[in-house]
């Protein structure tokens, strides 16, 4: 069985070379990224994917002020979600 990495094909590598990119391999499923974690990240890439920032650090300073804006009943949503889909 072969195991498709969408990275993987020639054109793609000769971009991620021109551009200086680092190439990070990890499986299609991370043990690391918890269920809980879907509702933070969905609402991150909501919020975050609207904007265009000048720089990295602009846009490292956002993602850490929408984190802290977070209140704790937006991850007690996320964890309800996750009960609901279980159930």
């Amino acid at each position: 069985m072969t195991t498709h990495v969408p990275h993987s094909a020639g054109v793609t590598q000769n971009l991620i070379q021109q551009f200086g990119w680092e190439q990070v391999d990890h499986p299609p499923y991370s043990p690391d990224l918890a269920s809980s974690d879907h509702h933070l990240f969905l609402n991150l890439k909501r919020d975050f994917g609207r904007r265009r920032f000048d720089s990295v650090d602009d846009s490292k300073n956002f993602v850490q002020q929408w984190l802290s804006s977070l209140v704790a009943s937006f991850f007690e949503d996320g964890i309800d979600k996750l009960v609901f889909r279980y159930n």
